[in-house]
């Protein structure tokens, strides 16, 4: 409708003022008079994209010829062309764009529009939300991704990707996940009894890592010899400036999910680890003592029985001057040497004629203040 106006304000009104009247008028007035009346009349042709067009600053249009890509139109005043064959491009435009909220929060909203035949032609920030991704130890986290990039090539993000801001999303995605799968937000808390503020300064240390190695997975070459970010570009038209990593948060009951399992396993990690070490420990001690009995073999049973007590002293100083009692081996007299909080040590102690033995400095017997070494 609004061409069928514009032609008839044209052919009906200007055109017969300028070849009736023009001749008629002294010093060419009739022109003067077709022009000041065909000035208002291409104004209003350009706000209503009949034949001519403006292009704001920041944006650009498309026009097509006979349905097909045919050039692309930059900031100012344009002719479009012929009415009917040359038109303007226009498309439904979705995505998800990066809002900062009243208390400073970043969020996603959705951005849609019907019949969109204008596009920013300058850097936008689209959000990539993400839900549901594994952390290392398998905490789902959720957050947000701000993809700050522009629309370079108009004709592939429109005419060859029939989705581009989808594929954008799906270069994104792969690499954030490989970046989440390398970090621990258990491990970056450490403990249950961690106040609000050791929380948060430790979730700011894990944003800044995840988005440290999720930047350097955009900017690496694949095996095609482009990154990530080099096709986005050739891909959906894109021109990436920035990728920041906004947000990353667990999801709200994660202490009883991960970090108390997560604490009792490295309790036990620990645990076993210095067991390991004190079995280490024993036998080296009793190999020592063999060692030493071959080198004399004609040392009385006392002597044996006093470099077996100096090998003991020595065990007890290399674990730390830590010991406990194991239930259960009363009457062996043995005692753990090094277990500590954790139960393990080396194990220290034997059957003796006064009965039970403990660090009491007690000579009877053939134990010894810390008891006789057990074979292992």
């Amino acid at each position: 409708m609004q061409v069928v106006v514009g032609l008839a304000i044209v052919l009906f009104v200007v055109l017969p003022i300028a070849l009736l009247f023009g001749p008629w008028w002294p010093f060419g007035m009739g022109s003067l008079v077709a022009l000041a009346m065909a000035y208002p009349t291409v104004i209003y042709l350009a706000n209503h994209n009949i034949i001519f067009t403006f292009v704001e600053q920041g944006w650009f249009r498309i026009v097509l010829k006979a349905g097909k890509f045919h050039r692309i139109i930059k900031p100012g005043f344009h002719v479009i062309g012929i009415p009917g064959i040359h038109t303007l491009h226009s498309r439904k435009m979705s995505f998800l764009k990066a809002v900062v909220k009243e208390d400073g929060a970043v969020e996603a909203k959705v951005h849609e529009d019907e019949g969109v035949n204008s596009f920013k032609s300058t850097r936008y920030p689209y959000a990539v939300p993400f839900k549901d991704v594994e952390d290392k130890n398998g905490l789902h986290m959720h957050g947000l991704v701000i993809v700050k990039a522009r629309m370079r090539r108009p004709r592939v993000s429109f005419f060859s990707e029939s989705d581009w801001y989808a594929s954008m999303n799906m270069e994104v995605m792969p690499r954030l996940r490989n970046a989440l799968d390398e970090v621990s937000y258990a491990e970056a808390v450490g403990s249950t009894e961690a106040t609000e503020e050791t929380e948060e300064a430790a979730r700011r240390r894990m944003k800044d890592v995840v988005n440290t190695l999720l930047n350097e997975a955009m900017n690496a070459r694949g095996d095609d010899g482009l990154s990530s970010i080099e096709k986005i570009l050739k891909l959906c038209g894109l021109d990436i400036s920035s990728i920041d990593l906004a947000s990353i948060d667990p999801p709200d009951n994660w202490r009883n999910i991960t970090l108390a399992p997560y604490e009792a396993e490295q309790k036990a990690k620990a645990a076993k680890h210095q067991a390991e070490a004190s079995a280490t420990l024993l036998d080296d001690t009793n190999q020592a003592l063999e060692a030493w009995k071959k080198v004399h073999p004609k040392a009385s049973q006392e002597q044996i029985d006093e470099k077996q007590r100096e090998l003991a002293r020595r065990a007890y100083l290399k674990a730390g001057g830590q010991y406990q009692e194991v239930h259960g081996l009363e009457n062996a007299g043995t005692v753990v040497i090094g277990g500590g909080g954790g139960g393990a040590g080396v194990l220290l102690g034997g059957q003796n004629s006064g009965g039970r033995r403990k660090n009491t400095g007690e000579k009877n017997g053939t134990g010894s203040d810390l008891g006789d070494l057990e074979s292992p």
